[in-house]
C-alpha cells in the first residue's frame, strides 16, 4: 500500500516507515498528519475527496536542518545594474508511521444496495408532448404551400413580360428591313 500526500506545495509518494525530507512542518519529535491525495492499496485506488476524508497518514518528525544554498544573480547590461542573493529553504525529515485507509468500500456498497427497496416509476405518457410538435410541422407545411404558388407566378409574369419585350423587338426589325428581295430604292418609290 502507497499514498500520495501533499505538504509545502509539493507531492511525495509514500509509504509506511518511509523517510523524506519535505520543507519545515514543526518542531523535531512532534507528531504530523499529512494530507492524502491518492490512495493505492492493492486492486483498490481512492482519490476523490468524499474517499479521501477517513484515510489518515501519520509521520513524526525527526530533524530539522537547512537545506542547500541557492544562489540568484541579476544583471542589466549597459547599466552597472547587479543583484546577487542567495536563500536555504529550512526542510524537516520525517519518517511516516501509519497509513490508514478504510475497510474494502465494496462491501459496504453491496450491504446499501441490498437493504434498500427499489423504487419504480410508472410510465409517463409523451402525448402531450408529441401532439404540439405535429401541429408545428402542420402549420410549417401548410407556410411553405402558400409561398410556392406566389413564387411561380411571379416566375410565369417575368417570362410572359419577357416573351412580350422579345415580340416586340421581331416585329420592329421586320418592319425597318424589306422582306422581300426589292432593293432599298424600289421599296420607297412603292411607300411614295
Amino acid at each position: 500500500m502507497y499514498a500520495v500526500v501533499q505538504t509545502g506545495g509539493k507531492q511525495y509518494r509514500v509509504s509506511e516507515g518511509e523517510t523524506l525530507e519535505v520543507e519545515r512542518l514543526g518542531d523535531p519529535g512532534d507528531s504530523v498528519s499529512l494530507r492524502p491525495v491518492l490512495l493505492v492499496d492493492g486492486k483498490r485506488i481512492l482519490s476523490k475527496p468524499s474517499e479521501l476524508a477517513s484515510v489518515s497518514i501519520d509521520a513524526i518528525i525527526q530533524d530539522e536542518h537547512r537545506g542547500k544554498k541557492i544562489h540568484g544573480f541579476k544583471y542589466k547590461n549597459k547599466s552597472n545594474q547587479r543583484r546577487r542573493w542567495g536563500h536555504r529553504q529550512t526542510l524537516a525529515t520525517i519518517e511516516i508511521t501509519a497509513i490508514k485507509a478504510p475497510k474494502s468500500t465494496s462491501a459496504k456498497a453491496a450491504d446499501k444496495t441490498t437493504d434498500k427497496p427499489t423504487k419504480t416509476s410508472p410510465a409517463k405518457t409523451s402525448t402531450a408532448k408529441t401532439s404540439p410538435a405535429k401541429t408545428s410541422t402542420a402549420k410549417t407545411s401548410t407556410k411553405t404551400s402558400t409561398a410556392k404558388p406566389k413564387a411561380s407566378t411571379a416566375k410565369t409574369t417575368t417570362k410572359a413580360s419577357a416573351a412580350k419585350s422579345t415580340s416586340s423587338k421581331t416585329t420592329k426589325a421586320s418592319a425597318t428591313k424589306p422582306t422581300s428581295s426589292k432593293s432599298a430604292k424600289d421599296s420607297e418609290k412603292d411607300s411614295v
